[in-house]
């Protein structure tokens, strides 16, 4: 029966809420109803590369973001606010200057809180860049070759699959066999 209770002790909800905000991966940050920060987790801390909470402690959390984004921050509190959640995905500089991208989730907690749960996606959106990029490059590179495949002074056309259907033609090509392919 001794364990039983020493189980129940250890899930007691107020220790327990604190150990699960510390223990999150992301940047947990708690705001008052004003959206000011009340507290902030250790991995919130060494991802903003704070030294210390005390440099944020009861600071408004929109003045964090570059001005740019207060709008979207702003908005997505209200959200909380309304709705219950709110969202957000914008970048923000560390306090060591790195720019750091961060989908946000606002979740409304108590009569007036706010728990803002800040994941770092800067690794995606690079990625998601990068793709964007290699995508319009092999487009502009596939435009190129149409270009030239079409303009061509020799006939030309490409053929699919076993039945050898029709896929390119070029001008060159459909006036040598008489506009049909």
């Amino acid at each position: 029966m001794q364990d039983s209770r020493d189980a129940m002790q250890a899930l007691d909800p107020a220790s327990l809420g604190h150990q699960l905000f510390e223990a999150s991966p992301d940047c947990l940050k708690l705001l008052d109803g004003e959206g000011h920060i009340v507290a902030m987790n250790h991995n919130g801390l060494r991802a903003l590369e704070l030294g210390s909470f005390d440099v944020v402690r009861g600071e408004p959390w929109s003045a964090l973001w570059p001005e740019e984004s207060r709008a979207e921050v702003d908005a997505a509190m209200a959200a909380a606010r309304a709705s219950g959640v709110g969202h957000l995905r914008a970048p923000c500089p560390t306090a060591g200057g790195a720019v750091r991208w961060w989908e946000v989730t606002i979740s409304r907690v108590g009569a007036d809180g706010l728990l803002a749960n800040s994941r770092d996606v800067t690794d995606q959106v690079r990625a998601e860049s990068e793709r964007e990029l290699l995508l319009a490059q092999l487009s502009s590179a596939k435009q190129r070759m149409d270009d030239v495949f079409r303009q061509a002074p020799a006939f030309m056309c490409v053929f699919t699959g076993p039945d050898h259907v029709f896929e390119l033609e070029n001008e060159r090509y459909l006036q040598l066999v008489g506009g049909r392919s």
